[in-house]
């Protein structure tokens, strides 16, 4: 009985989010996918597919994705509807957060100097 109502209201909140103008995921795939999770997010993809657009934001190149996805036919599935008419914005190799730190440390040091 609970979890046809948890199913019944995960499936609710994937098709709510399904239908978002513009879907931004973030820190995709930090963590490798459960399966169960995987077929989630393919039914999202599915729905959002051609529809609408998704930007995925991570740290793993795209060669990665499929394998932290689980690989097999399920991730095949999910990477054809993520990379077919997709667009690929490759960031540089500096990590912004080391950057502002020392930024932030080079003000601090200044400012007990002065």
């Amino acid at each position: 009985m609970i979890s046809n109502i948890f199913f019944r209201e995960l499936t609710k909140y994937r098709k709510r989010i399904g239908n978002y103008h513009l879907l931004i995921i973030d820190e995709w795939l930090n963590y490798k996918l459960p399966e169960k999770d995987a077929k989630m997010l393919y039914e999202l993809l599915e729905q959002r597919s051609g529809v609408n657009p998704t930007i995925f934001v991570g740290q793993f190149p795209i060669d990665e994705w499929h394998e932290r996805m689980g690989g097999g036919t399920q991730a095949d599935s999910i990477m054809n509807r993520i990379v077919h008419n997709a667009y690929e914005i490759p960031s540089s190799e500096t990590n912004l957060r080391k950057l502002y730190e020392s930024k932030k440390l080079k003000k601090l040091v200044d400012e007990i100097e002065s």
